[in-house]
């Protein structure tokens, strides 16, 4: 069995801490206030933005930098959120420069979009860093497991659910009465 990096296995301090930090740090460091505003600043806030139907989650774009650019990151950050509850982690490892970068008017008109998924994280650092919370997820029981199960609590939190209840290994799902449906599952 070897030392040190060379360990079989799953092990725990294999690396120097430095070492950690430097492995794990953020490829682009992310942007100040100021650099923020002059990005906002570029963007043309397009009728029928092309970044925004290039987006998977199809998040209101113009918007959110339009928010930024008034300095709402808040409100950016909740626009951005009411769409993809994952939208901070989306704004790291989301491929934008094929998707909504390649999309934007001034990747076609100048060779350099805006820089739409370092605006994005710009807001949504901003939420994390106050710790705004804009949604109440409910408690729910799935069987989904990771990054899914967070999302569609977030979905479910949207629609209007009055509770979810655990009966006997199955999930009473009651919808308002506004919708005139029920549903329920008994063991």
């Amino acid at each position: 069995m070897g030392e040190g990096i060379l360990k079989d296995g799953i092990a725990a301090g294999r690396l120097a801490e430095n070492q950690y930090v430097s492995n794990f740090a953020d490829l682009h460091p992310p942007f100040v206030t100021h650099e923020a505003f002059v990005e906002a600043d570029r963007c043309y806030f397009c009728y029928d933005a092309p970044c925004q139907t290039a987006c998977p989650t199809s998040i209101d774009i113009p918007l959110f930098i339009r928010e930024i650019l008034t300095d709402n990151p808040l409100g950016a950050a909740e626009t951005i959120f009411s769409q993809n509850i994952l939208g901070g982690m989306c704004a790291r490892v989301c491929p934008t420069e094929q998707l909504c970068e390649e999309a934007c008017v001034r990747e076609a008109a100048e060779g350099k979009p805006v820089k739409i998924g370092m605006l994005q994280r710009y807001a949504t650092d901003v939420a994390m860093q106050d710790n705004v919370q804009f949604f109440t997820v409910p408690f729910t029981s799935m069987t989904q497991q990771g990054w899914a199960k967070h999302s569609a609590r977030m979905d479910l939190a949207n629609l209007t659910l009055v509770r979810f209840t655990w009966d006997g290994g199955w999930i009473d799902v009651y919808i308002d009465d506004v919708r005139f449906y029920r549903h329920t599952n008994r063991q």
